[in-house]
């Protein structure tokens, strides 16, 4: 390790701190896979620290150059960290945004460096630009203002790159739903992103995502878009295919979660993609397509997948996932009278009736 070359006592205490921690993780821990993440971990205790300190309270160059010297201190290739990542960030405060455009500063100008924390930081521009636009704006600012000093690209330069290479910055469906009402897929074309990468990413995204409806409308809608360009492309059929089915399927799962069933949102989506059933369809997603397509729009493939329906999970899921007093009316629309009993029917139409009074 060279000699400490940070002046301010502030940054030169830390850095002594992250040499320390540093060392002892070596000796604690042999195994290197282990190592690396307890080497993570604390790299972003003290990357945390760094943000939220106030040492860099005001905005001159001795400040600034303080700070940006502590950062290639430790990810120097002789430092504590080097090729180490720390993770990326949800929401910065307007206090930590300074600091953070440090980071990005120096992962824009010096990759040779900072190149691997180049996707976490990418990440986080993209991710602050499309979900917290005030944050984005003070990283902006202050980038700005470093480069007065320490000559690098324009934020508008970097960006066009992010975007042109989205599918390593997609973080999560908050992203990738706000990318979708912001830019949209011509925003893609328009940059030349890579629209096989931004699908896979788009599926990733997709499965198991919450239950809401504006979200998953917007990632739906970039998801299929790109898939619709792909078979205009005629470039690889079987992608499009099996991407439909996995879009399908999820389609089918979130809106099968969410009790209060919303058609307008949901039908359409499911009609887009009324054919691309396929094995993998368990009880709850043939239940929500019977529940969104009326029978002349269902793919009379469907009824395959009915006749194959466990009677008692046909009805634990219509139980758990639809509201009690609209379980009789969904039973007799999709053609599902086989699965009760006489008497199990009596007893939800007595629920409907009841709740049809006001009872």
């Amino acid at each position: 390790m060279t000699e400490l070359k940070v002046a301010n006592k502030y940054y030169t205490t830390l850095l002594e701190r992250v040499i320390d921690q540093k060392q002892k993780v070596d000796l604690i821990e042999t195994d290197p896979a282990k190592r690396l993440v307890l080497h993570k971990g604390v790299l972003r205790q003290f990357i945390e620290a760094f943000l939220r300190a106030s040492e860099n309270a005001t905005n001159s160059t001795p400040v600034k150059a303080k700070g940006l010297a502590f950062l290639r201190q430790i990810f120097a290739p002789e430092g504590p960290y080097h090729g180490v990542t720390m993770g990326s960030f949800t929401f910065l405060q307007p206090a930590e945004c300074p600091k953070f455009a440090m980071l990005a500063h120096l992962v824009i100008r010096e990759p040779e460096t900072f190149g691997h924390l180049r996707q976490d930081v990418f990440s986080d521009l993209v991710h602050h630009q499309l979900v917290y636009p005030a944050r984005f704006r003070d990283i902006k600012k202050s980038l700005n203002e470093l480069g007065w000093f320490e000559n690098n690209l324009p934020l508008d330069v970097v960006m066009a790159d992010a975007v042109s290479h989205l599918h390593e910055h997609l973080r999560d469906y908050t992203t990738m739903a706000a990318f979708q009402d912001q830019c949209g897929f011509a925003s893609l074309l328009a940059h030349g992103s890579d629209v096989k990468a931004t699908l896979d990413r788009c599926l990733e995204i997709v499965e198991g995502t919450p239950a809401n409806n504006k979200s998953f409308s917007s990632m739906f809608r970039l998801t299929q878009d790109c898939i619709n360009h792909i078979e205009q492309e005629g470039t690889d059929p079987d992608l499009v295919d099996a991407s439909r089915k996995h879009l399908l399927r999820n389609a089918l799962e979130v809106s099968g979660r969410q009790k209060s069933k919303d058609a307008d949102v949901w039908a359409p989506m499911i009609r887009e993609l009324a054919h691309a059933l396929d094995y993998t369809l368990d009880t709850r997603h043939v239940l929500s397509y019977l529940n969104y397509l009326p029978a002349q729009e269902q793919d009379p493939a469907i009824r395959q997948y009915v006749d194959k329906l466990d009677a008692a999970e046909v009805k634990k899921c219509i139980k758990r996932d639809y509201v009690k007093d609209e379980q009789y009316a969904f039973i007799c629309r999709a053609d599902l009278k086989r699965f009760y009993t006489e008497n199990e029917l009596l007893i939800l139409l007595g629920h409907k009736f009841s709740s049809d009074l006001g009872l």
